[in-house]
């Protein structure tokens, strides 16, 4: 078969040969306000969000985040960073230094979208590969069609792709997966009999309608010679509509077909390892991949539900290819309306399809909050281009300094996590060793920017003023090759997935590597210039985190190498079972007052509370290390004069959980979130800690002093 072009350029595959281009310029002095250094606004800060009434022995939470609470409904510590790092950003790319770089020329084209008149013709370009399917129906015409929208940003319709880890091996390892496709509507979406369900479907209806209307005036129905509503076989945008609406009523048949297959299957694996080549039921997706020229080094591919995907070929083959049943003509259809959508939802065309789009998300959603379009154009313009946005931020806003700071600070906790494992009696000698190992072969990925390799390198990207849907179309066909570069070749040295824009922190249990991005190392959490104390117990905190997770429930079962093998001895394993359990029971005793008979799951949210653990025991023996030789960093007076050096660890500590819930985020945290709610990430984690007590000299027996602790490393 031949293999489809891709609608904005260049090859499908390939890595990239050139260097990353370099860091951006130096600095954009009208933003740096944003990050506050100075000692006074730090100790305003650290002052406006407590309660000062509070005794910290009875309630830390309020005592640490009581003013914060009162003045930032919804809102957390970390939230008003990522706020100011995206203010931040948007001058960097509005003004300078990237506004003339690729995603400088995106961002802001991205900006002036709502202004744009009403222009299908980047949809028209699809035209060619979906008539195809209605004027002759082959099988070559269907896998061209697929093709092309796979690999051009037009929707994934009949089946959706990815790489994921092998399980079976060392990570690095990708494997190919084939999800189901998700539909316009849930299975209840499409079946439901309330008023809601009823309004969403005709939601649902309208907006088919639009899309028919739109496909149809871009030139994606009809045959190859006649074009139109009626060269397609239907009578009206309506008729074609209500089509396409049976349609995946249809696939929803098929993917339940799938699903209880595979319920009613004896002893079914997780997942199914089947050869792509030769499996009857992946017909389509091997025929896919090969006109892509998408290599699978395994031959295998990951799939759950292979039943469905046999049935949908067998569809394909009877009424496509045999033409039975109106079967071009729906498929064609179908096809058009999953590319109107796909890039209406994506605004790469005028704003009578996007707001098409957007009339039927706010019946679907309840009028939830549409992001503004700042935000919007940001996200898509950071993801796209990772390392010019981190260089730029970095640059600009982390110099060399913070740089050496924050990994001289991951550097001592880690040494403090070592000395705190050696000196566990209750792990056995092989295992104590084993653990050690794991924390010295830790990567520690801090305040870094380094590529990922060639695919970092976007010299293949072309953006161009004035056409934002090109450039967000070669932008974004970088990144889908990106993934099949993953597949086809071995594991990278170096695979950060956190950017250095990103306000959150994350470790890897297959590669055994923690990620702490520059943005997460911002002020109040982080700062150089502020009493150490303050930052050891924010940002030395999360470090400490991160690497608590490399031993925590779930991931010590993973070595060194991020190889799944059991190396813990059962005497071992059977003392980190009760130290864990009795984590467990003291956050299945949280009970929020607002919402009487429900409680914290200790046992969902144990991975991180373990983890919590860790980090501040770790951190704080850090920060004590330094304080033996005086080097606790600049003091500041008005904090000073209240708080001793222990006390403004703690301080630092809770204030990075401060966030106000209403009860609906509560109840929906409770049941969903593998974190505990911040109010009993604070009790949990320092209440269980000694050193809190005496800090503050919690009485014996109060709420922040209980006789008994829990403890691990």
């Amino acid at each position: 078969m031949p293999r489809p072009a891709t609608l904005t350029g260049g090859a499908l595959l390939g890595a990239a040969a050139v260097a990353v281009a370099a860091a951006a310029a130096r600095p954009v002095d009208a933003v740096k306000e944003l990050f506050p250094q100075t000692p006074a606004e730090v100790a305003d800060f650290v002052f406006s969000s407590m309660n000062a009434s509070v005794n910290p022995c009875d309630d830390a939470y309020t005592w640490a985040c009581g003013g914060w609470d009162a003045a930032n409904t919804g809102s957390r510590n970390y939230g008003a960073i990522a706020d100011r790092v995206e203010v931040a950003l948007d001058k960097l790319l509005r003004v300078a230094p990237l506004k003339d770089t690729n995603p400088g020329i995106l961002y802001n084209d991205c900006l002036n979208l709502d202004s744009r008149p009403h222009d299908l013709s980047v949809l028209a370009r699809y035209g060619p590969v979906l008539r195809a399917v209605s004027a002759n129906g082959t099988y070559a015409s269907v896998v061209s069609a697929l093709a092309t929208m796979h690999s051009n940003s037009g929707g994934e319709p009949l089946f959706e792709t990815g790489t994921i880890r092998d399980s079976r091996t060392e990570y690095g390892v990708k494997v190919l997966k084939v999800y189901r496709p998700v539909l316009g509507m849930s299975k209840k979406g499409f079946r439901g009999s309330s008023c809601r369900d009823k309004e969403v479907q005709a939601a649902y209806k309208t907006m088919l309608v639009a899309f028919m209307r739109y496909a149809n005036e871009a030139g994606l129905l009809g045959g190859a010679a006649d074009r139109g509503m009626a060269a397609s076989g239907w009578a009206s945008a309506e008729e074609a509509a209500e089509a396409v609406y049976a349609f995946e009523e249809r696939i929803q048949v098929f993917k339940t077909a799938g699903y209880r297959a595979y319920k009613n299957a004896i002893n079914q694996p997780k997942v199914n390892y089947l050869p792509l080549a030769t499996t009857k039921e992946l017909e389509l997706v091997a025929a896919t991949f090969s006109m892509l020229g998408v290599k699978v080094p395994t031959g295998l591919a990951v799939i759950k539900y292979p039943v469905y995907f046999g049935s949908l070929n067998d569809w394909i083959r009877a009424d496509v290819v045999g033409n039975a049943n109106n079967g071009r003509a729906i498929l064609q259809a179908y096809l058009a309306y999953k590319v109107t959508r796909s890039f209406g939802a994506k605004e790469l065309v005028g704003p009578d399809v996007q707001a098409a789009y957007r009339a039927y998300k706010a019946v679907s959603t309840n009028g939830r909050r549409v992001k503004p379009r700042a935000e919007r154009c940001f996200s898509r313009v950071a993801d796209r281009f990772p390392v010019e946005i981190s260089a730029a931020f970095m640059d600009n806003f982390f110099g060399p300094d913070k740089v050496a700071f924050a990994k001289g600070m991951a550097k001592d906790i880690r040494a403090a996590y070592d000395a705190r494992l050696k000196a566990s009696a209750w792990l056995d000698a092989p295992t104590k060793a084993a653990a050690v190992a794991k924390l010295a072969a830790m990567k520690l990925v801090v305040a870094d920017n380094t590529p990922n390799g060639p695919e970092d390198n976007m010299a293949d990207v072309v953006c161009t003023k004035g056409d934002y849907a090109s450039s967000y179309l070669s932008a974004n066909t970088h990144l889908w090759r990106v993934q099949w570069h993953r597949l086809a070749n071995p594991r990278a040295p170096h695979q950060a997935s956190l950017r250095s824009w990103r306000t959150n922190a994350r470790y890897d249990g297959y590669r055994n590597e923690i990620y702490i991005p520059s943005a997460t190392l911002s002020s109040p959490t982080f700062n150089p210039a502020a009493p150490h104390a303050l930052t050891f117990g924010a940002a030395g905190r999360t470090m400490g985190h991160e690497m608590g997770h490399g031993l925590d429930s779930k991931n010590r079962v993973y070595d060194a190498r991020g190889l799944r093998v059991n190396w813990w001895s059962d005497a071992s394993d059977a003392a980190f079972e009760k130290r864990a359990q009795c984590f467990v029971n003291v956050f299945d005793g949280y009970k929020p007052s607002e919402l009487p008979g429900k409680h914290v799951d200790g046992q969902n949210t144990l991975k991180e509370n373990l983890a919590d653990a860790a980090g501040i025991r770790s951190a704080w023996a850090a920060f004590q290390a330094r304080k033996a030789a005086g080097a606790t960093g600049p003091r500041n007076a008005a904090l000073s004069a209240k708080f001793n050096e222990d006390q403004l660890f703690f301080l630092g500590a809770a204030q990075i959980w401060c966030k106000r819930l209403d009860v609906e985020e509560l109840a929906d945290d409770l049941l969903n979130d593998v974190h505990s709610p911040k109010r009993y990430r604070v009790e949990g984690t320092l209440s269980q800690f000694g050193e809190f007590a005496k800090a503050f000299n919690c009485p014996a027996g109060s709420r922040y002093n209980p006789a008994n602790k829990c403890s691990l490393y």
